[in-house]
């Protein structure tokens, strides 16, 4: 019988090394590479080809979220788990209505990280804890927005990404390698160019477009 195969990507070697031991306790699924970066995870990933990969939301380099939206051009196309701390629906929706197959909390992944493995290779989305009717319906209504175009830079599309996926300034500046005064150079320049009057009109924007 053929295994399922699975790639972690998790900054923390004690946290990668559970999450490896809690996989490779299941006869039918092996761990096939590890990384400690997005950048290096996504390479991986495309090399490998595994059948599920297994990521954090907050990751250096490039987020968990970054990875997934690029996995989605593979094929066959893995299936995304992200076992993460934070339990923020921001963090949910954006995984989940970018195309991830589950989303657990990293302190319920020895009852719940396997069975969420085993629904995502049925086709079937997995969350713990559940997430409401309405949070579902949101997720379905983002998917659905009419999509703009805009003149906007690459980094400006991605920050306006990490906006929407809930990441703060600090978070964005470290993507870029920037200072504070050009992280909110950044943020400012955007709520400029889509008329936000504060920082939350500018996230809202970015949660209805696809950038």
């Amino acid at each position: 019988m053929k295994k399922v195969t699975v790639v972690i990507a998790e900054d923390h070697p004690l946290v990668r090394r559970g999450i490896r031991g809690m996989i490779e306790s299941q006869t039918d699924i092996e761990v096939i590479g590890e990384s400690d970066n997005g950048i290096e995870a996504l390479r991986m990933i495309e090399d490998l080809v595994p059948d599920v990969f297994v990521v954090d939301v907050v990751m250096p380099g490039m987020t968990g979220i970054e990875v997934l939206r690029h996995t989605q051009r593979l094929i066959p196309r893995p299936r995304a788990i992200f076992l993460s701390l934070y339990d923020n629906d921001v963090y949910v929706w954006s995984a989940l209505r970018n195309g991830a197959s589950a989303y657990i909390m990293k302190h319920s992944a020895a009852d719940h990280l396997v069975p969420a493995i085993r629904s995502a290779m049925e086709g079937k989305q997995y969350t713990h804890p559940p997430i409401t009717d309405t949070a579902y319906m949101r997720v379905d209504e983002m998917g659905h927005e009419e999509q703009t175009k805009s003149d906007l830079s690459d980094q400006e599309r991605t920050a306006m990404h990490m906006l929407a996926d809930g990441f703060q300034d600090p978070q964005i500046g470290s993507r870029f390698k920037l200072e504070n005064s050009a992280t909110q150079e950044l943020v400012s320049g955007l709520m400029q160019k889509f008329e936000a009057e504060t920082r939350r009109d500018l996230v809202r924007t970015a949660q209805k477009r696809t950038c």
